[in-house]
């Protein structure tokens, strides 16, 4: 059998070769909307969510240029995917549609598994903690708006801080906390260390939080927003936020770290040159 050392590609050739500012269009699908990405290294796979197409929102690809679609065991509105190390899952939640079956699971990115949702919520956010071994799944929608499950399969409701649309979501490992940002102008945060107790935080202003990552680096939380003057905040315990500048006042959706890279990625979906990236040290 061909060792993982011979199919990974060299990193350092990789980073020699990779440039923020220079991206390269991929084939994928262009009938569907794709969501979200996550990477199994386990499997040396990505794989993508869409919230549109027949029977087939998922793709898979090992190296982020050929991609196959994958059928779907339900047309639903797929938004958030997580690789859940631990217990080797790609785990997958949507909004709008699918009753009762709310989230899906994979093994191997080909084979996908309908699952019971705690409620038919719409469900935005999804995180994983390997040292909780939990997953958590906020929601902008429901009398409860956070589900914790230990396996991707049985799901059970949580009572979020307040009934804010709960959008972005993330576990920061060294603090022990899992952070939820909201998109309400409310200015409201939420945190946990379980996943169960919430209790609300003040963000630095009361703009968009559509997404927030924890940056193990510079031990510091990472939201963007999809408004206001300064589209950037930083936290270092999930408590106290500051304001930071962004690189420009475009719709900040999203916001993922590269330990490999020491780098923020956030995309944005206006700009004048279409989607927009905007890169940190």
């Amino acid at each position: 059998m061909t060792s993982l050392s011979v199919i990974k590609p060299n990193l350092q050739q990789v980073l020699s070769n990779f440039s923020t500012r220079s991206w390269i269009q991929r084939a994928g699908s262009s009938t569907h909307q794709h969501r979200q990405a996550a990477w199994s290294p386990k499997l040396y796979l990505w794989a993508v969510v869409a919230s549109s197409g027949t029977g087939d929102r998922v793709m898979t690809s090992p190296d982020g240029i050929n991609w196959t679609q994958r059928t779907t065991p339900a047309d639903n509105d797929w938004r958030t995917l997580v690789w859940a190390d631990g217990i080797d899952l790609f785990v997958a939640t949507c909004v709008t549609n699918g009753t009762g079956n709310r989230v899906m699971t994979s093994s191997d990115g080909i084979t996908w598994t309908s699952r019971t949702s705690a409620q038919d919520n719409d469900w935005y956010g999804l995180a994983w903690s390997k040292e909780l071994s939990l997953l958590v799944a906020v929601s902008g929608s429901g009398a409860n708006r956070v589900m914790t499950s230990p396996d991707g399969i049985n799901w059970t409701s949580r009572n979020a801080a307040s009934a804010n649309v709960w959008v972005g979501c993330c576990w920061a490992k060294d603090l022990g906390l899992f952070v939820a940002t909201s998109v309400d102008f409310s200015g409201q945060l939420m945190t946990s260390p379980d996943g169960i107790n919430w209790t609300s935080r003040t963000a630095a202003s009361a703009v968009l939080w559509y997404s927030v990552v924890w940056c193990p680096g510079i031990k510091k939380l990472i939201a963007v927003s999809a408004s206001g003057a300064n589209r950037v905040m930083t936290s270092p315990d999930g408590i106290t936020w500051t304001s930071r500048a962004s690189a420009s006042d475009n719709d900040w959706s999203s916001v993922a770290w590269s330990p490999d890279l020491s780098q923020f990625v956030s995309p944005s979906n206006t700009g004048s040159i279409g989607t927009v990236i905007q890169t940190s040290f």
